[in-house]
């Protein structure tokens, strides 16, 4: 859930978009995770970086990791962007 969340964000603030508008709002089409570690306490972190920035379509991949710095999670994201006018 938090990396879909931080995928999410970097995907509007990659097209410019915002919460508002949701005829540019990204959509999440396909999510793929590699859960590689976990925790079972403090804080933990999500990181996500645009790797394929497209106009209809937006890729991000999302690191969670713990405050130790630790990976716990590899998430990549595909996003739908409807453009504007769209129905």
């Amino acid at each position: 859930s938090l990396a879909d969340s931080v995928a999410t964000f970097a995907a509007v603030a990659f097209i410019k978009g915002s919460y508002s508008d949701l005829d540019r709002f990204p959509v999440a089409i396909g999510i793929s995770s590699q859960i590689v570690s976990n925790t079972q306490q403090g804080i933990i972190r999500a990181e996500s970086t645009v790797s394929h920035g497209g106009r209809t379509l937006v890729a991000v991949d999302t690191r969670v990791t713990s405050d130790q710095g630790r990976l716990l999670a590899i998430v990549t994201s595909t996003h739908f962007v409807r453009n504007s006018g769209t129905n």
